[in-house]
Order: structure tokens, then sequence, then C-alpha cells
């Protein structure tokens, strides 16, 4: 069918976003112009998280694909105005249902958006599933990091990763607080044709491959097909993923494309990717031969490891070799996936039917038809789906056991896999199985010396055993709240040198509790810190105060049997006490907030997310930014008339190559002391200590590791100095240590 659209029809929907400031108006954005009257804006300078291509259409303007988030798509149709001096936008068409093409949909919620019949549901549960996608997607930002850290990287690398880090870290926050799922007002299932001013615009359904979604958008007047994310620079066949896929929907669409009436001239990728009619050829080419082999072959009863000896990548695919430009090594591993993926057509998955019978049945059940199915020539076993089941259960549904159960049965299917160990362990974790997480992790160290999750897991561990072993054996020396005897400065303890010492063993450090965080009043006569006792597990913020007949020792805190208090920290001008407890809806931790009311605290209030908060005499707080996954960037939140201002991660050292976490920052605000875990050169275990200086230009420096002086193989975190500058505290070994501050001065 044909539909004609009449902009002067349109209903126009106001946006529920405010326009970006100028610096962000003027954010780098490359521009290309692949075809005449088609305009293509990619942000950033060296990555490229989506390309918005605008083709003018005589009588408005029409979008392909909206980017990654509201933020980048507010943005981006700025720079289109800019840029091409008109905002008119009338059509909106999505070449598929991701996120990083549709995600930006709201921002053009003004114009007739266009996509598959599939799409909606696809965007709903993308929408559904966020949380757990998020938390992902914060683990993936933590494998860019350690990737990145310690390897050779020229300008370019380190912008791209600057920029990957940036938008993903964007996108998380609107789909947080600003996303709306804007799925597309029309849809079809074939075939839809449509006037776009004095351009017919043809789109048809690719068949199931990069996603169930996925379109051609053909425009013969100007000789453009846009391909989305189906075809790869590099990449040999299509971007197929989903299950079963539609090849011979796919090579009829491409014939359709590639016939020479059709006239196309470019092909526009959905990443600023361009492609010549004969690179498209070549790979329908490729695919045919290869979807024709895989028929004879089944109609002839031949095995599929028959079948891959038979049809070996060489000289018959030549013609694809020379239009790919990559190594033959490359493209052989290439042509092995893709001879796996085809022949699987017809076949069922082991993976879908494995998670619906542990869906509905439980873990055991799933264990037998495990059994029933895993040899069966109608199913097909994929170590992918099968990890991606297992992931799906447990961050998603939070089915732990059914998810443990799908990760044995994927060791079991790929035993030489370090992946699947590496997952398996992760899934023990969850159960707090140790032994079962060290257990794993080793196998896929021995299968992959270089698996970087499985090296700062075992790191962790080996720390853990280091800080039990060195934990004090001094035993709690008073009850909560009896008179101590010691007069004088930090419980009338000796001071330290420049070698650590155990802070007050028998009295704060204990045999019996882990002991972490600890904070001063400025006159130094309180001590606040957190006390843990196992095997329960729970947390007490413990008080120590000096009064005329000496120090009392520690007791808990008046209102820490409500929140579970830990991470203390006294502003400069001992006004307030910051802690961190579970956030009013528990949903996640968070800073809660006592004003000084006389010689005690008010009522805590809940001030906002984050964790280990530390202050500048100015009142700027600084804080681990948390994530779904755990703690994210030291950030930095200035003091306004009303307030705060929004977080400022830090640079210089800070948070590169991989974040900070712990950040005490002091006073005059010229130095910051934090912890980082798995840097290049550090010890290991679960984090060392390091400090960052400000710069001249009022940044930060890059970071000095402490030194194997301060820092241990084990635990080493939460670092805050004294109120005089004296002394600088942390927690290692289960206890809490003091040493003297020239161990930071030093690196002046």
């Amino acid at each position: 069918m044909v539909l004609v659209l009449v902009p002067a029809i349109l209903m126009f929907v106001a946006t529920a976003f405010p326009a970006f400031g100028q610096e962000d108006d003027e954010a780098p954005y490359r521009i290309t112009r692949p075809a005449h009257r088609v305009t293509c804006f990619s942000p950033g300078l060296e990555t490229s998280p989506v390309t918005t291509c605008v083709v003018d259409t005589g009588a408005g303007l029409l979008v392909v694909d909206t980017g990654l988030s509201p933020s980048m798509a507010q943005r981006t149709r700025l720079r289109i105005a800019s840029e091409m001096g008109r905002d008119d936008i009338r059509w909106v068409i999505n070449t598929h249902s991701h996120f990083d093409h549709s995600g930006g949909n709201q921002v053009y919620a003004d114009a007739l958006i266009i996509g598959h019949q599939n799409t909606p549901a696809a965007m709903q549960a993308f929408y559904d599933g966020r949380e757990a996608w998020i938390e992902r997607r914060y683990q993936w930002l933590d494998r860019q990091q350690a990737a990145a850290s310690g390897a050779p990287t020229d300008f370019r690398d380190a912008v791209a990763l600057e920029e990957r880090l940036h938008f993903n870290h964007e996108l998380i926050n609107d789909l947080r607080d600003n996303y709306r799922s804007t799925p597309p007002t029309i849809t079809f299932a074939d075939r839809l044709g449509l006037w776009a001013g004095d351009l017919e615009v043809r789109l048809l359904y690719f068949g199931r491959a990069h996603t169930d979604t996925d379109i051609f958008i053909v425009i013969p007047e100007l000789g453009v097909v846009f391909t989305g994310d189906l075809f790869h620079d590099e990449v040999l066949g299509t971007s197929s993923f989903s299950q079963p896929l539609d090849v011979d929907r796919w090579l009829a669409v491409l014939d359709a494309v590639l016939a020479k009436d059709a006239g196309v001239d470019a092909f526009i990728g959905g990443h600023g990717l361009l492609f010549a009619p004969q690179w498209i050829a070549a790979q329908r080419q490729y695919l045919g031969e290869v979807w024709h082999a895989v028929g004879a072959a089944k109609a002839e009863n031949t095995g599929f490891a028959e079948f891959t000896d038979e049809l070996p990548f060489d000289e018959r695919f030549s013609f694809i070799e020379k239009e790919l430009d990559r190594p033959a090594s490359e493209l052989e591993d290439q042509h092995e996936n893709v001879l796996e993926k085809l022949w699987r057509v017809g076949q069922l998955s082991v993976a879908d039917e494995i998670g619906r019978v542990a869906g509905e049945s439980g873990a055991a059940a799933a264990r037998t038809r495990w059994v029933e199915v895993r040899h069966d020539n109608a199913y097909y076993v994929d170590e992918n789906e099968l990890n991606a089941l297992g992931y799906r259960l447990l961050l998603r549904e939070r089915k732990v056991a059914e998810a443990l159960a799908i990760f044995e049965m994927n060791t079991q299917a790929f035993p030489d896999s370090w992946n699947v160990w590496d997952s398996y362990a992760e899934a023990h974790w969850w159960i707090d199985d140790q032994e079962g997480v060290e257990r794993n992790y080793r196998k896929a160290l021995a299968l992959n010396p270089e698996a970087e999750s499985a090296l700062r897991a075992i790191s962790q561990i080996e720390g853990y055993r280091l800080d039990r072993a060195g934990e004090t054996d001094t035993a709690l020396a008073f009850a909560p709240g009896a008179s101590t005897g010691l007069d004088g400065p930090y419980l009338g303890q000796t001071p330290p040198g420049t070698k650590p010492e155990v802070f007050a063993p028998g009295i704060v450090s204990t045999t019996e509790g882990f002991e972490f965080s600890i904070a001063f009043t400025p006159d130094g006569r309180e001590i606040y810190f957190a006390r843990r006792i196992e095997p329960e597990g729970g947390t007490t913020l413990m008080v120590a105060r000096w009064g005329k007949n000496g120090w009392i020792a520690p007791m808990p805190s008046a209102f820490d049997r409500d929140l579970g208090a830990h991470e203390p920290h006294v502003t400069p001008d001992g006004a307030q006490l910051f802690f961190n407890g579970p956030s009013p809806d528990e949903t996640g931790p968070g800073i809660w907030v006592a004003e000084r009311d006389g010689d005690d605290w008010g009522t805590p209030t809940f001030h906002g997310p984050g964790m280990f908060t530390s202050s500048t005499s100015n009142g700027d707080l600084y804080m681990a930014a948390l994530g779904a996954g755990g703690s994210g960037a030291i950030v930095r939140y200035p003091k306004t008339i009303d307030g705060w201002g929004e977080p400022q991660p830090l640079g210089g050292g800070v948070n590169q190559p991989r974040p900070g976490v712990h950040g005490w920052v002091a006073p005059h605000g010229g130095f910051i002391v934090f912890d980082s875990y798995q840097r290049p050169g550090a010890q290991g275990g679960e984090g060392d200590l390091f400090v960052s200086f400000r710069t001249a230009d009022g940044g930060w420096g890059p970071a000095h590791n402490l030194g194997d002086d301060v820092n241990t193989p084990g635990t080493n975190f939460c670092p805050s100095l004294s109120p005089d500058g004296r002394f600088l505290f942390f927690a290692t070994n289960r206890d809490i240590y003091w040493v003297s501050s020239e161990v930071i001065h030093r690196f002046r």
C-alpha cells in the first residue's frame, strides 16, 4: 500500500525537554553528506554511538534514527536546526528497535514516527528491563576502562574512550530520569510506501536478522538505501543475532534493491558507514552461496562437521575477501560463525526451551529437560544464548537457582570456554559460595590467563584471606560506654610515624569486629567509625567521646539502630554529620545527614544517593556516585546559595584509568586521598590508596600510589585525615590504621 502523508494535518506535540545551553549546542559533531539532499550527524569526534540522517523532502525534513538517548537527541535536533536552518521535522523512521536508534524518539514526538510492527513490543521490553540493562552496562563500562588501563593509547584512542564513557553515562542517567518509551505511531508488517514531500519512500522488512524489527529504507529518486545495523564494514554477512534467521527474505530484499532498475548508488549504515553497491552485492553473493550449500547438505543428510569441512573459506570466496579487505584468518573465523548460524535455521534453540521450562517449573525441571534435548538434532546449543539466558534469570528476574543451573549447563556443553566458567563463578557469588566462586574463577584463568574479571576476583579473594590473617588479635577491652581511663587526643594513643599502625587496638580495632571508615569532630573530642560483627553482618556506627574524666569507650550512636549507619563524615565546621545508610524506599544505599544540636545531633534526614561523603570548608561535597552495579566515579557537588549544583566527575588521575571509590578531600580542597581497585601497578586485593593534587588551572593532577609502606595486597580503603591534618587513617586487615600524613605530602 501507499500512504500519503500531508504535513499540514500532522499533530504537533511539544517535547518535554528544554533546550540545551550554548555549550551543549556547540558539542562536536561530524557532519557528512553521503548523497544529494541527505545530511548525516554523528556526535563525537572519534566514536559513532549512532548516526542520525536527515533527508530534505522539499516539504519538511525526514529523520532516520533518533540516537542513543533523549539528551543526545535534543542536541542533535539543535544541530540539525543550526546546520540546515530549519526544524520542520515531519517524519521519523526507525531502522530497528535498538535503543541507540530509537532512544531519542520522544524528542521528535511532534513528528510522525514510523517503524516495523515488532518495534513497539521490543522497545517496551527494553524499557521494562532497563534496570537490569543499566547494571550490565556499568559492568561493560568497567571492562572498557580495564581494557584501556595500562595499554599504550594514542590521542584518538583516548578521546574515543572518553566519549564512550560520557555517552554511556549520559544514557544511563536518561534511562533513570528522562526516558519515555516512544514507539512508532505507524507500523507495517511487510512493506510500506509513502510520499514525503516530492520523494517516494519505500520501507521493506528485511526479516529476522540483527533484530526482528530491521527494515531497509529506500528512496529511489536519491539512489540511497538506509540499512541500519544490518551490515558493518568489517563483518562477513549480516549482523545477525535473532534466530530463526529469515535468510530467504534477506536474499529477496537484497535482490530487489540491487536490481539494475533500482538505481541505488549508496547504502548508508546506522553508524556513519557508507557502502558501495558492489560491496552489498558481494555480501549477497556470499550469503546466497552459503545458504544454497546449507540446503544441499541437509538434503543429503550431511552432518554439520562434514559440511564445514567441505565449505572452507578459500579461493571460492575470494570475491568477498577483496571487498572486505580483512586478514584471511579473521574472515575464516567469521565464515565459521556464518556457517553455524545458517545451519541452525530450522532447528530449535536449547536456550529457548530450557528458559521456558525454568520459568514454568524451576531449576530441577530445567536440568531434566537439558539432559533430554542437549544432544537432540532438532535443537542447537549456543554458548552465548545460554549465557544470556543465565544473566537474564540472574539479573533481571532474580531467579538465582535457575541461573546457576543454566550456567552449569553451559560449562558442560562448552568446557573449554573460559567465559562460561567466569559466568558460573559470578553466579556462585550471588549465593555467597566463596569456594564455588574461587574454584570456577580459577578454571576460567586456567583457560585464559588474561581474563580480567577472573584476575580481579581471585586477587580480591586472596586479599580477603590476607586481611583476616593480618587482623589484630586484641580483643575488645571495654564494654560500650564504659570509662577507659584514657586521656589525651586520639584516645590517648601514641602517634605513629611513616609506618602504619593499628589504631587503638582493643578499643576501636578489635579481633571481634570488622572496623572501617573513621571520622572526627573538628575539636577531636568525638570519634565515629563503622563496626561490623560477623557472621551476623550487621554494621553499626560507633561513637567514642572525650569528656572531663577521659575517653568513654565506643558505643552505638543514638540513631544507628534504625539506619544501619556507616562511613561517617563530619564537616570541617562541625555543623553536620553525613553517613551512609539504606535509602528510605530501601532500593539501595544512600546518604543521610544530621545537624548539630548542642552537644548531640538532630534527627537525620535523607540527603540523596551516593556513598562516602567528604567536604571542603566552602561547603562543596565529594562522594562516589552510585550505579546499579556498585560505586561509580568520585564526583563533586559544588555548593550554591540554594543547595548544591549538578555532580561533576573529577578529572586527572582520580577516576582514570579506573574510577576512584572512597575519596576524602582536604578542607582547603588542595588534594584528595582515595581508594581505587585494580589499577595498573597496584598491589591488588580490594583497592590501593592514592592521592591527587589540585593543579594550577583548578583541575586534578595524576594519581600517586601511596606505596608499599601503606598499601597491602589486601583491602585498603576508606581514607580520611585527622582534623589537624597530621595523620592519615584508613581501613586494612579488617581494622583501622593510622600513619603520619607525610606519606601524602611527600608526593607534592
